[in-house]
């Protein structure tokens, strides 16, 4: 297979290919990005082109010059054998990164046993547009000894997110929440996992919620909506809904539903795309009855769906 060249354009008419470390080969582009300061960031992954193939999935990241014409490797991580990322770079904090790293996976061994729990995973954030990158620090005494680790040890104990899974709030003044579990990058538990809020642009973490679930911010983080995901053990459907007014350090509850009819949740937004404004739209299922059955989930739908407006406009 022949190498692949990348192509630069500053006029959209005249292109210089770019200079590359090495060639590429068997690659596929999975992203081509512009930092917030005019620099080109490529993410690669190797294309996997056979089941006999024993080579892992590894990925690289190259970041260009100030012109975008001359490319290096950024050492992301210390583990070379690091395969899966994904990185997400929020618009209203300049320079910022958040990086979540998995481990490559041997396609060619077919027994492959996988688990609840997720092995060698890194979760980082970068304030300086990639050249440095440092864990994400819980700083929260009070669930401290809730946590498998040591979190005054963030070099060994921190939040770890989902590289499919980095989800980020909306345009807000440094408020964000994010679904993951603490542990260090040996090994945590996915079914562990909680909601946690950041005040300072992701620098430091707390629990908000001990479980995952579905959430927005508005008036630029002064308002957090959120509900839980359903769990449907012993019956357990979701009818509360949960906001706070204070960036998150209090809560208050609203039930959903009656005593007839619970909330399957589907999508929670904030109306005002810039996360300016203080009103909500929550969807979802209106239920009647669920239930676990070892491994699977009996829910009776009622046949309609259910869209909430929800309007903050007088809280303040």
């Amino acid at each position: 297979m022949s190498s692949t060249d990348i192509w630069i354009s500053n006029d959209a008419s005249t292109f210089q290919k770019a200079q590359l470390p090495t060639q590429l080969r068997h690659v596929k582009v999975i992203k081509i990005r512009e930092d917030s300061i005019g620099r080109i960031i490529l993410l690669i992954s190797t294309e996997i082109t056979n089941e006999e193939n024993a080579d892992p999935d590894l990925s690289e990241i190259f970041i260009s010059d100030s012109q975008g014409l001359k490319f290096s490797p950024v050492e992301w991580t210390p583990n070379h054998q690091f395969g899966n990322f994904r990185l997400t770079f929020p618009d209203f904090l300049k320079g910022t990164i958040f990086g979540s790293f998995h481990p490559s996976i041997d396609y060619s061994n077919h027994q492959v046993n996988y688990t609840e729990n997720i092995a060698g995973g890194e979760t980082k954030i970068s304030v300086d547009n990639g050249l440095t990158w440092s864990n994400l620090k819980v700083v929260d005494e009070e669930n401290a000894d809730s946590f498998g680790c040591d979190i005054t040890r963030p070099e060994r104990c921190s939040l770890q997110g989902y590289f499919y899974n980095l989800k980020l709030s909306n345009p807000s003044a440094g408020i964000i929440l994010m679904t993951g579990s603490v542990g260090d990058d040996n090994e945590f538990d996915r079914k562990d996992r909680k909601t946690f809020i950041s005040r300072d642009g992701g620098l430091t973490w707390r629990v908000a919620h001990n479980s995952s679930g579905l959430y927005a911010t508005g008036d630029l983080g002064n308002i957090i909506v959120y509900i839980p995901s359903p769990s449907y053990k012993d019956g357990d459907v979701q009818s509360k809904l949960y906001f706070s007014l204070d960036q998150g350090r209090t809560w208050n509850q609203y039930e959903l539903a009656d005593a007839l009819f619970y909330i399957h949740p589907l999508e929670l937004i904030n109306t005002t795309p810039d996360g300016s404004g203080s009103k909500f739209i929550l969807s979802g299922h209106l239920i009647t009855t669920a239930s676990q059955e070892g491994n699977n989930t009996n829910i009776s739908y009622i046949a309609r769906s259910v869209l909430y407006a929800i309007d903050f406009s007088a809280a303040f």
